[in-house]
C-alpha cells in the first residue's frame, strides 16, 4: 500500500464492471459485490437516496426487479425532512433512517477540528465524524443488516461518503483488502479520492483492524461473526 495518495485505483477501476452504464437512472446504483468480491450478489446494494426516485417508473423497476426489500437510509434528519419518501414508497420498501448526521457533532470533537485537523478540509473532518463519532449509529445499521430481508439497499444524499463507510467496513470485515475497496469507494467518483478514503481505512487499522472497531462500535463477537456468515460469498 503507497503511503501517498496516488492514481493507480483510478486506472485499476477501469477493471470493475460500472454500473453506470448498465443503470443510468439512479446515480451511483450498484450491486456492492460489483467490485467487492467477497460480498455475496443481490444480497447488498449501495446508492444515492432513493428518494429522487420515488415518482420515476424506470428507476422503480430497476428496483423490483432487484428484489429491493430493506432501505437504510444514512441522511440527517434535516436532509430526510426536506426530502422524504412518500407513503406509497414506505409501503412497497422497508425504509430505516440511522443518521449519520455531520452537523450534530459533539463538542470534543469540534475542539479537536480547531487543533487535530485545523489543516483538513470540511469533507475530510466530516470523515473523521463519520468514523470517529458516528459510531452507536454504525452499529445500529451493521446489526440491521444482519437480520434484515435482503437484498438491503444502503444510501445517503449521493451514496459516496457515509455509504462508502459502510460499504467499506463490510468489504474489510469479508477479507476484501485495500485496493479492491478502494477501486470500489473510487467509483462513485464525484469528490471520491484515495486521501478520503484513507481516513477511514487507517482509522480502522489503526484501532487494531476491523472486528476491533467493531467492538469499539458495541458489537459483540457473536454478532460480527452472524454478519459475516450471512454477507460472506
Amino acid at each position: 500500500m503507497s503511503n501517498m495518495c496516488n492514481e493507480k485505483a483510478i486506472v485499476d477501476s477501469a477493471n470493475c464492471p460500472n454500473i453506470y452504464l448498465e443503470q443510468p437512472i439512479i446515480l451511483n446504483f450498484r450491486d456492492a459485490s460489483k467490485c467487492v468480491s467477497t460480498i455475496k450478489p443481490k444480497f447488498i446494494f449501495r446508492t444515492s437516496s432513493l428518494t429522487k426516485y420515488q415518482n420515476d417508473n424506470s428507476a422503480l423497476s430497476i428496483l423490483r426487479n432487484n428484489k429491493i426489500k430493506t432501505v437504510i437510509d444514512l441522511r440527517a434528519e434535516r436532509e430526510v425532512n426536506t426530502d422524504s419518501y412518500s407513503e406509497p414508497f414506505v409501503h412497497e420498501f422497508h425504509c430505516i433512517n440511522f443518521p449519520l448526521d455531520p452537523w450534530n457533532q459533539p463538542e470534543w470533537f469540534v475542539e479537536e477540528t480547531k487543533t487535530t485537523y485545523s489543516d483538513l478540509s470540511n469533507a475530510e473532518k466530516a470523515y473523521y465524524f463519520f468514523i470517529k463519532c458516528c459510531q452507536q449509529q454504525i452499529r445500529a445499521v451493521l446489526e440491521t443488516i444482519s437480520v434484515s430481508e435482503y437484498p438491503v439497499a444502503i444510501h445517503c444524499v449521493a451514496g459516496k461518503d457515509r455509504t462508502g463507510l459502510i460499504a467499506i467496513l463490510i468489504g474489510m470485515l469479508l477479507g476484501s483488502g485495500y485496493e479492491e475497496l478502494l477501486v470500489d469507494y473510487l467509483q462513485s467518483e464525484q469528490d471520491t479520492d484515495e486521501c478520503k478514503f484513507r481516513i477511514f481505512y487507517d482509522y480502522i487499522m489503526g484501532v487494531g483492524g476491523i472486528e476491533e472497531y467493531l467492538s469499539h462500535c458495541g458489537m459483540n463477537k457473536d454478532d460480527i461473526t452472524t454478519l459475516k456468515l450471512k454477507l460472506r460469498k
